[in-house]
């Protein structure tokens, strides 16, 4: 049982690049069967069955892969969060004011994420070099 972070980060960018169309437009139902592909997939690489088009993408087009590899931690971070509220809600009874300051939070987490994990990925791509299998 040994994840890689890169196959993780990867699958978590695909899904977050693939869905976000479908989180503004009223499409809830592609939406709801790419979570549950992302949920599987997460599950494969839990238990170490990397798709092979993941590993092509990491060793085709490494720039692509940083980039899309640099905003992967976005769903994760949402069932995260998802978890941990249920937990917190289940077991305490916190004040509305307390909710809704930690949620206003976290839609600022999410909402800068995706922006400033891509500008980041961009000035690290213009001081380090990126190579995959071919170019090494």
């Amino acid at each position: 049982m040994k994840i890689y972070s890169k196959e993780t980060l990867l699958w978590g960018g695909l899904y977050e690049l693939l869905s976000t169309p479908f989180a503004y437009t009223a499409s809830y139902d592609l939406g709801s069967i790419l979570l549950v592909v992302f949920i599987l997939g997460m599950f494969l690489l839990f238990f170490n069955k990397t798709p092979r088009f993941i590993r092509y993408i990491l060793d085709s087009y490494p720039k692509f892969a940083y980039y899309i590899c640099s905003f992967g931690w976005l769903p994760y971070f949402r069932i995260f969060i998802l978890v941990a509220g249920l937990f917190i809600a289940g077991f305490f009874m916190p004040e509305d004011k307390t909710i809704e300051l930690s949620s206003q939070i976290i839609v600022y987490i999410l909402n800068w994420g995706l922006p400033l994990s891509l500008l980041i990925a961009f000035i690290r791509s213009l001081t380090t070099k990126l190579y995959g299998k071919s170019n090494e």
